[in-house]
């Protein structure tokens, strides 16, 4: 298990301590995100890039199907010129698994030219791919493609590290554990704030970004 993962489970385990302030960090992101949050990708005001958030890949031939749904809510944007590049963020192999590359081969097979797609390895967080797409490829204003659940954290990051962002609902199915995830998606929100307010990490990952800013890869 990542570092990552193992600290949101301890956040999750605190939870009956912390119950009402996670709950209403909770409670405060999803409403905050709702006016840049849309369901249809014709509804989305245009911008730079979509932006879509990597995810675990199960088969490198065949992803699974909440990474799917991602890559499909950023293909549709592309291909209703709401935006003129996708970039893809997550791992890139160097932790756990490389979601990157079977993520742009994915766009490739659906029609959309190497020449628009960029390829954002080593974000092995939601707060590393925000601030990367700020920093390091330097995009001007994206649309976050996620599952409903994630948006509102993603959304948080983005505004918290300048980076105008609407976002894109990816759900196109009910998927499994989603009680887990609920769990799991709430201890992430506060530490999100934590990392925001009281950790630092912005400054961290900023200093990170700009200095891998030079090894931009299109697909």
């Amino acid at each position: 298990m990542q570092l990552a993962d193992r600290r949101l489970w301890l956040w999750a385990a605190a939870l009956p301590a912390g119950a009402p302030v996670a709950l209403l960090i909770d409670r405060w992101m999803s409403r905050r995100a709702r006016q840049q949050t849309f369901a249809a990708a014709i509804d989305v005001p245009q911008a730079h890039a979509a932006l879509v958030l990597g995810a675990r890949v199960g088969d490198p031939e065949a992803p699974l199907p909440c990474l799917v749904d991602r890559l499909t809510a950023g293909l549709e944007l592309w291909q209703q010129g709401r935006v003129s590049v996708i970039a893809v963020s997550g791992d890139d192999g160097q932790l756990r698994q490389d979601e990157v590359t079977p993520m742009a081969r994915w766009l490739r097979a659906n029609g959309v030219p190497a020449d628009h797609i960029l390829v954002d390895g080593g974000a092995y967080r939601t707060l590393d791919s925000v601030v990367r797409a700020r920093h390091r490829l330097e995009l001007q204003s994206v649309v976050l493609c996620t599952q409903a659940d994630h948006l509102p954290r993603a959304l948080y990051l983005a505004s918290a590290v300048g980076l105008p962002a609407t976002g894109l609902v990816a759900d196109r199915r009910v998927y499994k554990d989603w009680l887990r995830s609920r769990v799991y998606e709430t201890a992430s929100r506060a530490m999100a704030v934590a990392d925001v307010r009281l950790r630092g990490e912005l400054a961290r990952q900023r200093q990170r970004a700009s200095a891998a800013r030079d090894d931009v890869e299109q697909s």
